[in-house]
């Protein structure tokens, strides 16, 4: 028996680094790419290359067709690493995909070991799949509010001092935006006072930094800088307008989520309390849920439904989005 638990360990340590640098792969081939070194130049070509081809190979079959089941997956996953500010650690859809099927193979492999029964380890490890998927949207769900609140608060600021054109606006408040987008805005002076960059070109840079929830005013302010007319101030007063509304339907749909969620938790907190206590009561129940196949086939429904719950409680808070 311990021999079977050291190498359930070493497997699972092993699959967790091999899902951690897939995740990370492209921000380490940018490090080891350039290396002389040999165990480097050997992880690049064993490891890091691969990964790198799945990557352009999935990213050319999902754009082939925009109604395919494969540009589905990989714009879902996309939107996770963008939601969730993993790009700019260079993640990738495959590397995400590898990442969480590995810790979803490992929660698979330790409940199988559990159940003696590995015979359920594929639906076990698609159980979990399902659960961490749900996870890490309900995650890029929250960061994705929090960061649409933070351009919202930054636009809402420049268009109350828009007179002497949007550039010379942003240069006076870049230390009053949020230190999350802040980067971005520093980033955008850079190309225009040091890259020689056009205010087009720059906005359009930084347009492709914020997401969608900049779009409007940035296609705004590309006019209103070529016409350098202070009577179109207007034309923004209607970005105000959707800020206003698009806080108060955060606030109504907030009001109704954590609701729903305080319910979720609780009950959520009943039902795993009695089920272990239970458990450790009546050896009876133990052995249901860990040998006998009706049991076992229970526990998976379980993950099953929490991840369906979860995904119910996302769509509610994707509502406004």
């Amino acid at each position: 028996m311990s021999d079977i638990l050291v190498k359930l360990v070493s497997v699972i340590i092993c699959v967790l680094a091999f899902g951690f640098l897939a995740l990370y792969s492209n921000k380490i081939i940018n490090v080891l790419v350039s290396s002389k070194d040999f165990v480097d130049k050997w992880y690049y070509k064993l490891f890091g290359k691969a990964l790198k081809n799945m990557q352009v190979s999935f990213s050319r079959t999902a754009d082939l067709n925009k109604y395919s089941f494969a540009y589905k997956v990989y714009h879902f996953f996309d939107e996770l690493i963008i939601n969730l500010d993993m790009k700019k650690d260079n993640v990738t859809v495959t590397g995400l995909l590898v990442f969480i099927s590995s810790i979803s193979f490992v929660g698979g492999l330790v409940l199988a070991y559990l159940m003696d029964s590995f015979i359920l380890l594929i639906p076990i490890t698609a159980a979990f799949f399902y659960l961490i998927v749900v996870v890490f949207r309900f995650m890029g769900l929250l960061r994705y509010e929090q960061r649409e609140a933070e351009i919202m608060d930054a636009v809402d600021l420049l268009v109350s001092d828009i007179r002497g054109g949007i550039y010379n606006a942003i240069l006076r408040y870049k230390d009053s935006f949020h230190p999350n987008i802040r980067p971005f805005f520093l980033s955008f002076i850079d190309d225009i006072q040091n890259k020689g960059y056009s205010f087009k070109q720059a906005i359009g840079i930084l347009n492709d930094k914020l997401g969608p929830n900049f779009t409007d005013f940035a296609q705004k302010a590309v006019l209103y800088e070529a016409k350098a007319d202070e009577t179109m101030e207007d034309i923004f007063s209607s970005i105000i307008e959707t800020n206003r509304q698009r806080r108060t339907l955060r606030y109504i749909n907030n009001i109704k989520f954590n609701e729903l969620r305080t319910q979720f938790i609780v009950s959520f907190l009943l039902i795993i309390g009695y089920g272990v206590f239970s458990a450790l009561l009546d050896p009876f129940i133990l052995e249901f849920l860990t040998q006998n196949s009706f049991g076992k086939l229970l526990l998976i429904g379980d993950i099953v439904i929490i991840a369906f719950v979860l995904s119910y409680l996302a769509s509610i808070k994707a509502k406004s989005l």
